[in-house]
């Protein structure tokens, strides 16, 4: 992920034709190595070589304006050699109708530092600009014991894992990353990300109620993420989103970091427990053996069944039951 922490410039082409193919020269420079004190010479003694191994990636994709977070099959990644020179440079075949550019000069491997030029040229009117860092919030987690409930609408104990409230300032496109750290088991859960627009504060009982604004699908993944274009909290009269981070499967422990990547204003945090619904949870079974087995009103036995008291405090309260089989242990 450390490649995420370069200087990226969004590469703009404009004045050409629908479908046009524009040939592009793109180049990174990097300081006179008899500048620098590091340097040497090669073995053949006739060539300077430079402490930073240099080079770039040119990036097309549905947007330039924000920094690249992660990378998908959708964008198009284009890599120029690698080397120990004063000078990388590569001519490219741009296709400016399909999308922007995003260049992302780098070293081969982390914590080379030095400073560089980079210059592109086409026979194109062409614009280049750094791309300013997003600000990020993020939260730390962890799926261990009832919040371990898996995926929502899918096993019904997925209304214990933790949910969160997530509330921009303002209309803003963000991108929400979950990485799991599995201290547990050998291998990764499949994880995955729902962001949710409900009608109340509380933690969503039921997706009916919800709309569903964004989700990254799950995958057996050390990190998954999702961008998705949001409005403000004015603009939704104080309402927050919700976001649910979960495993696939239920009671699977392991820990995670949930993080938010916008250009606004933005925070997360877990859904108050003091605006919550007052959860109670029991567990039950139905067994022939323990006469609990007695099926449902149309059959004389139904009084066997188990039996629960619900009582209040309040003289009216809103009520949601639920009930779930119980999975086994993954």
């Amino acid at each position: 992920d450390n490649w995420t922490t370069n200087n990226q410039y969004s590469i703009d082409i404009t004045g050409h034709d629908e479908g046009e193919i524009v040939p592009i020269w793109v180049q990174v420079e990097q300081r006179d190595s008899r500048l620098d004190v590091l340097k040497t010479i090669s073995h053949d003694g006739q060539e300077l070589l430079y402490p930073a191994e240099i080079g770039f990636h040119l990036v097309q994709s549905d947007c330039n304006t924000r920094k690249l977070v992660s990378l998908t099959s959708s964008e198009s990644v284009r890599t120029s050699q690698f080397a120990s020179t004063r000078c990388v440079g590569t001519q490219f075949d741009a296709y400016p109708s399909r999308g922007p550019y995003t260049l992302i000069p780098c070293t081969s491997t982390p914590g080379q530092v030095g400073s560089f030029i980079a210059t592109v040229s086409c026979p194109r009117h062409i614009k280049m600009d750094i791309i300013n860092s997003d600000m990020n919030v993020s939260c730390q987690g962890q799926w261990k014991g009832p919040s371990r409930g898996g995926a929502p609408g899918i096993f019904g104990t997925w209304r214990d894992n933790m949910a969160y409230h997530l509330s921009p300032s303002e209309e803003t496109v963000l991108t929400i990353i979950l990485k799991q750290k599995n201290e547990f088991q050998g291998t990764t859960a499949s994880i995955g990300i729902l962001v949710l627009d409900c009608k109340s504060v509380r933690r969503p009982l039921s997706l009916e109620n919800c709309t569903v604004v964004a989700q990254a699908p799950f995958e057996n993944s050390d990190k998954v993420a999702c961008t998705v274009s949001v409005k403000g909290l004015r603009e939704r009269k104080g309402m927050p989103y919700t976001v649910i981070p979960s495993t696939y499967f239920p009671n699977q422990d392991s820990t995670y970091t949930l993080e938010v990547i916008s250009n606004r204003k933005v925070s997360i945090c877990e859904v108050d427990p003091n605006i919550d619904w007052d959860r109670t949870i029991i567990e039950g079974s139905w067994s022939e053996q323990n006469a609990t087995a007695g099926g449902g009103l149309a059959y004389p036995l139904w009084r066997q069944n188990a039996q629960y008291s619900l009582n209040f405090k309040e003289s009216s309260a809103q009520v949601h039951i639920v009930l779930s089989k119980r999975l086994p242990y993954c």
